[in-house]
């Protein structure tokens, strides 16, 4: 059965049959804490894709840990990662788009948030790199499944990585480090929470808003024929872009004001009732 869902704005919700892509962030959006995609969300994509609906990821993680769920889901078309800053096919790796945080930039970033004492985890195309073995990386293991390599990350830094992100359990350490990125480096960087835990820091003209705005012109879709589902800061971007931008229920407020749509989170696979309410709604869910 579909459950109820409300608007956020006072907008006309089209007919199903305009959209022609759908584009899902991963975590706490696609999937929950488990990590996994259900039986009936990969049901629903395929019958959506079958009809001619693309379906693609807009994440924060890099191409190599978003490859998986893509994977999972049989996508074709280019995943949208790195919050923005890469846009690479899911089949090939091949790259339409790649956006990096310059070395200079990336270094300042990175003191300032080691500074006050948070780890920072630093992400380029070879993998997740971090100056030493703590705590956190225990805490970003059980968040991401993905491994963190302990290296020299001067060499890291210096070829100019895809995305900075620090990780802590303390709310209040990460908001200061918010804060003092954007006192020390203003304009200069985009700053925004991916999970409770984690605050990404990555070129200040990479979003994922920008990079659907690309997908779509690639694709020859519409703005208003897309439809974006996410549950986090770095998602408001593209909740605005899209012609019909879908909040999760445990999202911020904050994040959900930028919604035309409150729907079912991961635990309640939302996906799925995404596709059934304005894809498939003809669909006999048998529920």
């Amino acid at each position: 059965m579909s459950r109820p869902y409300y608007r956020m704005k006072k907008k006309a919700i089209p007919s199903p049959g305009t959209y022609k892509l759908v584009a899902v962030d991963v975590d706490g959006s696609l999937v929950g804490c488990d990590l996994l995609i259900t039986a009936r969300v990969k049901e629903r994509v395929r019958q959506a894709r079958a009809l001619g609906v693309e379906f693609t990821l807009a994440t924060g993680r890099a191409h190599f840990s978003a490859v998986r769920f893509a994977k999972e889901l049989g996508l074709t078309l280019p995943l949208i990662t790195y919050g923005g800053g890469m846009i690479s096919d899911a089949g090939n790796g091949r790259i339409y788009f790649r956006k990096a945080l310059s070395p200079d930039l990336a270094r300042g970033a990175y003191e300032i948030l080691t500074e006050i004492g948070l780890q920072v985890h630093i992400h380029d195309d070879k993998g997740v790199h971090a100056a030493e073995e703590r705590d956190e990386i225990r805490l970003y293991n059980s968040l991401t499944s993905n491994p963190v390599i302990i290296t020299d990350i001067e060499p890291v830094l210096d070829a100019g990585p895809m995305k900075l992100l620090a990780v802590s359990d303390d709310m209040d350490l990460l908001k200061k480090g918010e804060l003092i990125l954007e006192e020390k480096l203003p304009g200069l960087v985009s700053i925004a929470r991916s999970l409770p835990n984690f605050v990404e820091v990555v070129d200040v003209d990479v979003s994922k808003g920008t990079a659907l705005e690309w997908l779509g012109g690639h694709l020859g879709i519409k703005r208003e024929e897309i439809i974006a589902f996410g549950d986090s800061y770095n998602d408001i971007s593209m909740l605005e872009y899209a012609g019909l931008g879908i909040a999760a229920e445990d999202a911020p407020d904050e994040v959900k004001e930028y919604a035309d749509i409150v729907g079912p989170g991961p635990d309640n696979e939302g996906t799925a009732w995404i596709i059934e309410n304005f894809v498939l709604p003809q669909l006999e869910t048998g529920d």
